[in-house]
């Protein structure tokens, strides 16, 4: 009886040990990938010690944006992997989900359901904010083809994201640990963000003639500065550029976009009614001689 009670306690030490080692090769693979990270993007690695999650902090153009193992909120359970940017509007409120059937959990009080008149859109996401107008404002051509982007990554039509408090975070309710699928995931939340933040840009109007004003605040994805003058825009997912840098790229700096025409809106001074103009913009794209205007 001591003999089978003895065999039974080293058992469960050995199923112990063996857990415990591959759990920390599992956390110390994820580390290796966090770390690499922040030397891609500039950014700083924090580490979780021996238990705690490991952190991503980088700065990105004005803001800041932290890569990190989270509890899921919204819809799913248990450990997720997330990616949280600050937001310049402490007050907007809002939420995307999958319209995957699973039990519609509030996460969020007072915010209201909303449909975008988007039909494939509507169909796979859900969609609750505070105010239908800046919902429709944020949730641009552009921004839903990177939630849309986001949902289908590594294969999982899964996402949530929600944007309060001055922050947007961003959730695959999954441990990524694969440097290549964590950068793109890190890669693909800064898209989104960049698309949302035209939404807010001063002076910028997309109108049904994809025309536009002048932007101000709004950096260049190809050299990393500041747009102020040679203003062009992606005419598939209106990415803003520098001319000479979309020359340099010739293609949209967009992962996975591939558009080779642009558009470069007319000189416009800055302006608070809407712009009514309805001369079509000049579209550009690549040739075999190189580019035309």
């Amino acid at each position: 009886m001591e003999c089978l009670l003895t065999l039974f306690v080293l058992m469960i030490l050995f199923t112990v040990v063996i857990r415990s080692t591959a759990g920390g090769e599992s956390r110390s693979s994820r580390r290796r990938s966090y770390h690499h990270l922040a030397k891609q993007f500039s950014g700083v690695y924090v580490s979780g010690g021996l238990f705690g999650s490991s952190t991503m902090r980088m700065r990105y153009g004005e803001t800041t944006a932290f890569l990190t193992e989270a509890s899921a909120r919204g819809p799913y359970r248990g450990k997720c992997t997330q990616m949280q940017i600050n937001w310049p509007d402490a007050n907007f409120r809002a939420e995307v989900r999958m319209n995957d059937g699973r039990p519609r959990e509030v996460t969020f009080r007072g915010l209201q359901e909303m449909k975008l008149g988007h039909g494939d859109f509507d169909r796979r996401f859900r969609l609750r904010g505070d105010d239908e107008q800046e919902v429709r404002q944020l949730l641009s051509e552009g921004v839903r083809w990177q939630i849309d982007w986001l949902a289908q990554l590594f294969a999982k039509d899964e996402l949530y994201i929600f944007i309060s408090s001055g922050r947007i975070f961003i959730q695959k309710p999954r441990i990524i640990r694969k440097y290549s699928e964590l950068h793109e995931f890190v890669h693909r939340s800064l898209e989104f963000y960049d698309q949302a933040m035209i939404t807010r840009a001063v002076g910028i109007q997309f109108v049904q003639s994809d025309r536009a004003q002048t932007l101000d605040g709004v950096i260049c994805k190809i050299c990393g500065e500041g747009i102020e003058i040679d203003l062009v825009f992606c005419q598939r997912c209106k990415t803003p550029h520098h001319g000479e840098c979309w020359q340099y790229a010739r293609s949209c700096s967009v992962y996975g976009c591939g558009e080779t025409a642009y558009q470069r809106p007319q000189a416009a001074a800055r302006v608070v009614t809407p712009h009514t103009s309805t001369d079509p913009p000049e579209t550009h794209s690549e040739s075999s001689e190189g580019m035309t205007s």
